[in-house]
């Protein structure tokens, strides 16, 4: 079974833990990169902000990765200001996951899962969506407990 783990990470806390889903199911990583938007210093944090509230979008380069080659992809996002990022949500708008097996995750300061949850389903129409994994930053750098609470939603998913 290929998997395949999609994700856009800003500040590397998205980036982490999609690497170590990589690592648990030996899947390949797609990160998604944004063109023409700068996010970096406290501008960007600004931006990133006013562009998840507002749900918009991005323009994203042409994903290397057809998921078309996979059976189940894992989705993953930061959460900005309570909603999905736009890099993401341009993915999930650009392509087909009917028939995919699914698993959603993101990361968060404090909160922001549910809605973030809710708009990933809502545009993964036709896909299998097996689970939904919350990290908040804090415990990225306990990677010991978040490694065990990666490889026990995993494993709940069946993808391992």
């Amino acid at each position: 079974m290929a998997t395949l783990i999609v994700f856009y990470s800003r500040d590397g806390n998205t980036r982490a833990v999609a690497k170590q889903i990589a690592e648990a199911t030996g899947g390949d990583l797609e990160e998604l990169v944004e063109k023409a938007v700068k996010r970096s210093g406290i501008l960007g944090w600004i931006r990133s902000g006013r562009d998840g509230m507002f749900r918009r979008t991005s323009t994203i380069e042409p994903p290397k990765r057809s998921v078309d080659r996979y059976d189940t992809v894992f989705v993953g996002s930061p959460v900005w200001a309570g909603n999905l990022v736009p890099a993401v949500r341009s993915y999930l708008e650009s392509v087909d996951l009917g028939g995919k097996r699914v698993g959603f995750f993101c990361t968060m300061s404090a909160s922001g899962d549910r809605k973030t949850f809710e708009s990933m389903r809502g545009l993964a129409s036709g896909a299998t969506v097996f689970g939904e994994l919350a990290v908040k930053e804090s415990e990225i750098a306990e990677s010991e407990t978040l490694g065990k609470r990666l490889a026990d939603w995993i494993a709940l998913g069946g993808a391992a």
